[in-house]
């Protein structure tokens, strides 16, 4: 039961409806309603959660994320991650050890969201991702869907200060769903998931910028 994760779903939907932002989601209906999936997106801003979790929830779903491990140590917040089943990842040489619990998210049938950057960039552009998102997809046999987004670092991002925009456009583009071809090992599938990110990162970007 998502005693904590809905209560904080509609929070956030109140919280981004008094704001005016506009989540403009291209291709939701490649979001499957049901099954496990590893959702791999672009990372901009300190915003991109929200976004991912807007169109998710659109599709009747509650994403759960690969979230850096620090995180978790904050008291009370790190206890509500792990209620809503998020999973912790060390970034400082030892994420591999997160890729059990990951796998035994999407065994339960969960949409495991993440970003394969691992942080965000200066430049915005999607660098080449490292190959966790890839190794979930071939070790639990999910299919791989990847996000392109834009727009939340208008408001937050890394080495930025908080900007409270109001009535700005956010782009999230859903791509269409990836599975490994013949004997693609996790680099060559990562190399491909990246690609896919780029150019949907563009779309989106293109999006926002038609209502801006």
């Amino acid at each position: 039961m998502e005693v904590i994760y809905r209560p904080l779903a509609v929070g956030v939907k109140t919280a981004v409806k008094v704001m005016g932002w506009r989540v403009l989601v291209d291709n939701i209906e490649g979001i499957p309603r049901h099954g496990p999936v590893v959702v791999a997106c672009n990372h901009v801003s300190y915003l991109d959660p929200i976004m991912v979790g807007l169109a998710v929830e659109k599709r009747g779903r509650l994403p759960r994320f690969l979230a850096k491990r620090e995180l978790f140590t904050i008291p009370v917040f790190g206890a509500a991650l792990r209620q809503m089943q998020h999973v912790p990842v060390d970034r400082q040489g030892a994420a591999a050890a997160a890729l059990p619990e990951g796998i035994a998210r999407l065994q339960q049938g969960h949409l495991l969201a993440l970003f394969p950057e691992a942080t965000i960039r200066p430049q915005f552009d999607p660098a080449n991702g490292k190959t966790g998102a890839a190794r979930l997809a071939l070790e639990s046999g999910a299919p791989l869907l990847p996000v392109g987004l834009w727009g939340g670092q208008a408001i937050s991002t890394k080495g930025d200060k908080v900007r409270l925009r109001r009535r700005l456009p956010l782009g999230v583009s859903v791509g269409s769903l990836m599975t490994p071809q013949g004997d693609e090992d996790a680099a060559q599938l990562t190399r491909r998931l990246m690609e896919q990110i780029g150019q949907l990162a563009d779309h989106a970007r293109a999006a926002t910028e038609r209502v801006s």
